[in-house]
């Protein structure tokens, strides 16, 4: 007889495929990493203008289908402004 093996499941493993489902989820992420995923899905450059604000943790479940609408969350969540320039978001 075969043993049944279990395969460890990290709790961010549904996190890391949302994508394939049109989210992108986040828990507690820095705000780098969160705007560097989500420059992957949108035409365009995102930039922080404070290094500081890298650190920032930021959660949520947001569509793929509207990449801007993760921008205006930051926005209204966490009081940070987007400035929208050609091919460019600022976040300040």
């Amino acid at each position: 007889t075969v043993g049944e093996r279990r395969v460890p499941v990290s709790p961010d493993a549904s996190a890391q495929t949302a994508w394939q489902r049109g989210k992108l989820i986040f828990n507690g992420k820095p705000l780098g990493q969160v705007l560097a995923e989500l420059e992957r899905y949108q035409q365009g450059r995102i930039l922080l203008s404070d290094t500081t604000l890298a650190a920032l943790e930021v959660s949520g479940v947001f569509d793929l289908d509207e990449p801007q609408a993760l921008l205006r969350t930051l926005e209204q969540r966490y009081g940070l402004k987007v400035t929208y320039l050609p091919w460019l978001a600022v976040v300040h």
